[in-house]
């Protein structure tokens, strides 16, 4: 019966198998994060990410040897997805192709086209008797990026108040060691206008990371060292790394992530440096870590003990006063969980203390007078998930050493094998510690924030997706926008359309309120004023061939205040892709019309780059956008990528301010990224 039920899934999957061979992971792995980063008006840190997403698609997970943790690093599936894969292999044994995924309970077809490139079936069990140290892998990467216009910052006059490095943009990557056990790699890189094997770094780069990381080696289940990132329950005792908003899924409001993992990205500010490990005996788990690193931070010169004003995270040190800044705090942070993992319940404590050696003079607005002083924090949390049948429920709730309390709590349930629906409520308090915290939420921070988040997700009909997303919070005290207390909410409602491989469709609507500080015309004093943005999407996927993939999106914006009038933004773009049939070529191309009112009305759109790279520049003003970008494959071990992309505002003279300023209208910049594999 399971072989005629598995043959009749092998039938209906043949779309999705055609489907899923793409032949340049980077551009579909760059889909999937887009989808993860949907909600975020800003640039975020995606390299660590994407290098674990690129591992996973070269060295895919064995279905029938693994296990949660190691399903969790797929960050599109969701925890009942993961126990349900998990949960039909106990009950009916091993897969016997990977195309049975049609029949685990909760695996639509769009999810499957997702899983099916990062995983595989093998009936022999992995190589872990030949050793621990067998079939190490490495792989060695160099990047560089520079404009080609120079920006005022780079006409040096040698007196110290421009930029002391190039214009270049530099970064070396090394990773090596086996998929199962053992991992250790180095990051370092250059950021434009820092210098490198010279001045203020004479040896090398300005950033540098390294790592050892081991897994799963007796009663070791995993231990890191060097630099790395820890996380725990929903992120409110302690998170560090990368760390999602909202994005476009309304069943990604659970955070996931290894309780250790190392840090492979070049994020200066998120990250530890130290040491972990986790230890595990039969259902319990207790890890311990710990970091001292030098952090960068603002000295305040108006006292005579050690005090600090600020303690910026750009990690950019280009100029003298950025220098200044540079590794002049020592930050100590140690801290310990033990959890309990059982078949339906997981429950977990944290507790965690740190502290940066001086004072701290506090930010001197109002609404920052209730954060506590960030040079010490103690925090102590209980987190819990609980699957019951088809339906689970988490949360945590965190304490600092005020005696603050944070809490969040969460269910997604499946009333119907096609439908989804999920909630979250959150309170975050003014004062809560938040350094080293990562709660789902509006704001940036996890603190002066109380919600509730609603979605819903269901499949109406073959080849159709709805989603639907709502959220409600208030900020219970002051914000650095508003200077009073404020409420908000935000709606995302999207359909999608797909056919296969031949073509898909989908619509997006996305509209948001919140408050911020206005002076009408004819008033002496500011005061918290509603403002609307809301945005619509049209977006249409189609390959021809399989060789040639087309993406065409045109998108709307609206800016509403009752103080300003109504300003307008849209940007319409093509996007080409052709992956040469007898060689080991493709090619990419966009080619974008943008038109804004102002720069509230600016659209974001996400863009392919480079390997362990992700651009997501702001459409604002009028003009075009184009880029075009190759990647070959030499001897089957060396690839190499070239990009070039160039912004021209048709109504700007000027571009920037201050250091970064270019006479004229165009951006134009070159990348180039080579990778070794042995």
């Amino acid at each position: 019966m399971r072989r005629l039920a598995f043959t009749i899934a092998l039938l209906l999957l043949v779309l999705v198998a055609r489907a899923q061979e793409v032949t340049d992971p980077r551009l579909f792995i760059s889909d999937l994060i887009e989808d993860l980063v949907a909600g975020q008006e800003e640039e975020v840190d995606v390299d660590a990410l994407t290098e674990n997403l690129m591992f996973l698609w070269e060295n895919p997970i064995n279905l029938n040897q693994t296990n949660y943790d190691e399903l969790a690093q797929l960050p599109f599936l969701t925890d009942f997805q993961v126990r349900s894969l998990l949960d039909y292999v106990d009950s009916t044994g091993a897969f016997l192709s990977v195309y049975e995924l049609q029949l685990v309970y909760g695996f639509s077809p769009e999810i499957i086209t997702r899983v099916l490139p990062f995983v595989t079936v093998s009936q022999k069990a992995e190589q872990q008797q030949r050793g621990y140290f067998s079939r190490f892998r490495h792989e060695a990467a160099f990047r560089a990026t520079t404009l080609i216009e120079t920006p005022r910052g780079y006409n040096n006059e040698g007196d110290g108040s421009y930029y002391s490095g190039s214009k270049m943009a530099a970064q070396v990557r090394y990773s090596g060691g086996n998929r199962k056990h053992i991992l250790f790699g180095w990051v370092a890189e250059k950021d434009a206008g820092e210098q490198a094997f010279a001045g203020d770094n004479p040896y090398g780069f300005d950033y540098n990371a390294f790592y050892i990381q081991v897994k799963d080696i007796g009663v070791l289940k995993n231990a890191v060292a060097g630099d790395f990132n820890a996380g725990f329950g929903q992120g409110l005792a302690f998170w560090s790394g990368l760390s999602f908003g909202r994005g476009s899924d309304p069943m990604g409001i659970r955070k996931r992530q290894p309780q250790l993992a190392k840090h492979s990205s070049a994020n200066e500010a998120q990250r530890l440096r130290g040491g972990g490990a986790t230890l595990a005996y039969k259902n319990f788990d207790v890890t311990i870590f710990g970091s001292y690193r030098a952090i960068d931070a603002r000295i305040d010169t108006n006292f005579e003990a050690r005090t600090y004003s600020s303690f910026p995270t750009s990690g950019l040190h280009r100029t003298a006063s950025e220098v200044s800044t540079k590794n002049q705090a020592n930050e100590a942070v140690f801290g310990a969980n033990v959890g309990a993992r059982f078949k339906r319940f997981n429950v977990g404590v944290t507790a965690v203390t740190q502290s940066i050696d001086g004072d701290y003079s506090g930010g001197t607005r109002l609404y920052q007078s209730v954060i506590p002083s960030p040079v010490e924090a103690r925090r102590i949390g209980t987190n819990f998930d609980v699957l019951l049948g088809k339906h689970l429920l988490f949360g945590e709730v965190a304490t600092d050493q005020n005696g603050t309390v944070a809490a969040v709590l969460g269910g997604v349930i499946k009333p119907a094998p096609l439908v989804d629906l999920s909630v979250l409520a959150r309170s975050y308090p003014a004062d809560y510690a938040s350094r080293y915290t990562a709660g789902m939420g509006a704001g940036s921070g996890t603190s002066n924030e109380e919600g509730v988040m609603v979605g819903l997700k269901f499949l109406p009909a073959k080849g159709w997706a709805v989603s639907a997303l709502a959220d409600f919070y208030r900020f219970p005290w002051m914000t650095y926008q508003a200077s009073a207390p404020t409420t908000g909410h935000e709606y995302l409602v999207e359909a999608t359309y797909s056919r296969g491989q031949h073509y898909s469709i989908s619509l997006r609507y996305r509209t948001k309120l919140w408050y911020i500080d206005q002076q009408p015309e004819g008033t002496m004093v500011k005061a918290p004023f509603p403002v609307t943005k809301s945005s619509a999407r049209v977006q249409f996927n189609t390959s021809i061939m399989r060789r040639v993939s087309l993406r065409t999106r045109w998108e709307l914006s609206e800016y509403k205040s009752e103080v300003n009038s109504t300003t307008y933004g849209s940007v319409v773009y093509q996007d080409v892709t052709w992956t040469a049939k007898r060689m080991p070529l493709s090619l990419s191309a966009r080619f974008a019309l943008f038109d804004t009112d102002s720069w509230d009305t600016r659209i974001y759109a996400y863009e392919s780059d480079v390997l362990y790279s992700f651009s997501v520049p702001a459409y604002y003003s009028q003009g075009t956008r184009v880029y075009l970008m190759a990647k070959y494959e030499l001897f089957n071990r060396v690839d190499v990528w070239l990009r070039w992309a160039q912004t021209y505002y048709s109504k700007m003279e000027e571009l920037g301010s201050g250091y970064d300023l270019i006479s004229g209208s165009t951006r134009s910049d070159v990348k180039l990224l080579i990778r070794v594999k042995i």
